[in-house]
């Protein structure tokens, strides 16, 4: 984000939660690149207020999850999905989007919701 003129200004509407530990089936330059395009996507949406990103890791994928948040103050009570199927979310259109990663969103009602599956070999982490 330091690099992007546009996300510094946005570096403290960013929440970071997790790390991608060990082997990532991407190059740092790829995963750099990922990241930036995809919050840059949340960021086009004048309606966003803060970000949060969060990571998790499969058996044979790691996954970035970023949620950007809308409505601040939602009326209760509530029920949040902060993540969904790929086949119940709308595919999300990514330039240089590596052929083994999948890109995925959907709208909440609070907040929008980027899913970003990156498959890796499961023989990798053995």
């Amino acid at each position: 984000m330091e690099r992007d003129a546009d996300l510094k200004e946005r570096l403290d509407d960013v929440e970071v939660d997790g790390e991608l530990q060990g082997n990532v089936a991407l190059s740092e330059a790829e995963l750099d690149r990922l990241i930036s395009s995809l919050l840059r996507t949340a960021f086009t949406r004048t309606n966003v207020r803060q970000v949060g990103m969060y990571t998790g890791r499969q058996p044979t994928l790691d996954r970035i999850t970023l949620v950007a948040g809308y409505d601040p103050s939602p009326t209760l009570p509530r029920v949040r999905s902060l993540g969904r199927p790929e086949t119940q979310c709308q595919v999300l259109q990514m330039d240089h989007l590596p052929p083994h990663c999948s890109a995925t969103w959907f709208d909440n009602g609070y907040d929008y919701v980027y899913q970003i599956a990156i498959h890796r070999n499961p023989r990798n982490d053995l």
